[in-house]
């Protein structure tokens, strides 16, 4: 459900509580939806006065333990109402699937959310996901049709898309797809700009348009001074053009932002770069 269906649906139910405050189906459902709606202590405090055995219950108690981090327990609980058939069916299986995700078990992670896109084709948290579970699993061709299939699609995804299908092209030296396919997302703000205009950027580079790399990359900034790779390649690109000492500063700007333990930031190479420059 989109956030403002899920805010409407919250308040009638808490006015249907207000007028049945015995009924335990409405309990229920308020308590669901507060859990949607990232309401934790409220989440809590109307499931303890709804039946904890049923379906929607453990699956109300599955997402609120996801929202408080204890991944194993949120789990157990939504496999739990998955196999009840609980009436949250989709939202439970994507959300099952997201915490698959970050314990990278990518291939029950993609089966739970193939059941959640299938049962919903219009459900995009879960399509987006499914396409990055195909990408992590090296299946790069399946993920670019549903990155490149949302990206043309209005939605919450479709700048994410977008990004995701245009870093998979370019892998592909496609630049100029990739460009056609950034060139026409709405443009989003902050960081996700910042990402877009970075990629847009490289996409540029490897075209050889070196200006309008350097115009990306400095859009990027713009939009978000703290997202590290616009650093990298504005720095990569002064060097490049031999101006050393503001590439370096831009270099340096990079390694102070990176997490240097990340194994594809390239820090200690970078690191390296800046030493030699300086000399």
């Amino acid at each position: 459900a989109q956030k403002n269906d899920v805010e409407g649906q919250t308040q009638a139910l808490d006015a249907a509580r207000q007028l049945e405050p015995a009924n335990v189906e409405v309990q229920r459902a308020s308590a669901i939806s507060h859990a949607l709606n990232n309401d934790v202590a409220t989440a809590e405090e109307q499931l303890a006065a709804a039946d904890p055995s049923s379906p929607d219950s453990q699956a109300a108690a599955g997402i609120i333990a996801s929202l408080k981090g204890d991944a194993e327990d949120a789990a157990k609980k939504l496999q739990s109402a998955i196999a009840a058939n609980t009436s949250i069916q989709n939202e439970a299986l994507t959300r099952l699937g997201l915490l698959l995700m970050e314990q990278g078990n990518y291939g029950e992670a993609l089966a739970r959310l193939n059941d959640a896109s299938t049962k919903d084709p219009n459900n995009d948290t879960a399509r987006y996901f499914r396409a990055l579970c195909l990408e992590r699993q090296k299946l790069s061709a399946q993920a670019l049709s549903e990155y490149d299939a949302m990206s043309q699609k209005q939605g919450a995804y479709q700048s994410r898309a977008a990004i995701a299908a245009a870093r998979l092209y370019l892998a592909q030296q496609n630049a100029d797809r990739a460009l056609q396919i950034l060139g026409r997302v709405p443009p989003p703000s902050g960081t996700e700009s910042a990402e877009l205009e970075t990629v847009r950027g490289r996409a540029n580079m490897v075209l050889n348009d070196i200006e309008s790399a350097h115009a990306a990359f400095r859009k990027a900034i713009a939009a978000d001074a703290a997202y590290a790779p616009a650093h990298l390649e504005v720095g990569l690109l002064l060097v490049q053009r031999q101006e050393i000492s503001e590439g370096v500063r831009e270099l340096e700007r990079y390694l102070d932002l990176v997490d240097a333990t990340e194994p594809d930031a390239g820090a200690s190479q970078v690191g390296a770069l800046v030493d030699q420059l300086q000399r």
